[in-house]
């Protein structure tokens, strides 16, 4: 699909507010999430809410170190990937 210029621009504003407005939102909730974290223990009911808190453990792969300690092995496994990276900035 082609945009003409002014549809063009008013799609990049909307895209522009609708990020900020998600960047609020995000900030938002990670101020309400240390209280919330705090208060629940486990899994309870809270209003109309089931409000559940875990603790969770993940393996995850040194990267810098296996980079800087095996170079060979870490190039043998690399995977280059592709990606849009799209950013707005208002002028």
């Amino acid at each position: 699909m082609i945009l003409t210029n002014e549809k063009l621009e008013e799609e990049v504003e909307e895209y522009f507010t609708l990020k900020q407005m998600i960047d609020e939102a995000q900030a938002r909730l990670e101020q309400l999430k240390p209280d919330i974290v705090k208060a629940v223990s486990g899994s309870e009911k809270i209003g109309q809410y089931t409000v559940s808190v875990s603790i969770l453990q993940q393996d995850r792969l040194d990267s810098t170190k296996l980079k800087n300690e095996q170079p060979e092995i870490y190039k043998q496994y690399t995977k280059q990937i592709e990606y849009t990276v799209l950013r707005v900035k208002k002028i």
